[in-house]
């Protein structure tokens, strides 16, 4: 099972030979005994399931990833984006995003609060349409909550694949409505 030996006492962290214990390999193999469990899980803090309304250690984990911002939208909720949202402009903002994902604001069904974050646009287009139409669009579409530091309202379209087709594209950019952006 083991490619080295294991020296050292297996109940003693420092003495055990750390590099042989997870194969020579510890990305993958992080603790195949389950041997972390046992040194040190007891003075892991933890909570059953009847004292969730109790803070413990961690309960921040992820804040500032913002994983609390993601969720399901509302079929009926705005989907607004700068410009004119043509299929070359949707394919360049796709590359841009390291996941895939098209940068929108989303989260209202109110447009001016939607396009107030815009002004920074140059342009003087807005492109609006709804999460249910791009839900529509086929299975693997989505849109979902994605707000920044700057930015609350932003969102993003998540494609059924990275890179999209120019044919995605296409039916992408038919979806959107263009109206004047007032702020310019």
């Amino acid at each position: 099972m083991n490619r080295g030996i294991l020296r050292g006492d297996l109940i003693d962290g420092q003495t055990l030979n750390r590099y042989a214990y997870v194969n020579g390999d510890p990305i993958r193999y992080i603790d195949p005994m389950g041997l972390m469990k046992g040194l040190c899980g007891d003075k892991i803090p933890d909570r059953d399931r009847n004292h969730l309304d109790r803070p413990t250690a961690g309960d921040n984990i992820g804040v500032n990833l913002r994983l609390e911002g993601k969720g399901k939208l509302d079929d009926d909720a705005l989907v607004v984006r700068g410009g004119q949202s043509s299929p070359d402009n949707l394919l360049l903002n796709q590359n841009k995003d390291a996941r895939g994902h098209i940068s929108c604001n989303t989260g209202s069904n109110n447009l001016d609060e939607l396009s107030t974050t815009l002004e920074a646009f140059k342009n003087g287009s807005l492109t609006v349409t709804t999460v249910g139409d791009i839900r529509r669009l086929g299975e693997g579409w989505d849109v979902i909550k994605d707000p920044t530091k700057n930015n609350s309202l932003h969102g993003s379209i998540i494609p059924p694949n990275t890179p999209l087709t120019k044919e995605q594209a296409e039916a992408l950019s038919r979806i959107f409505n263009i109206v004047p952006n007032k702020w310019k």
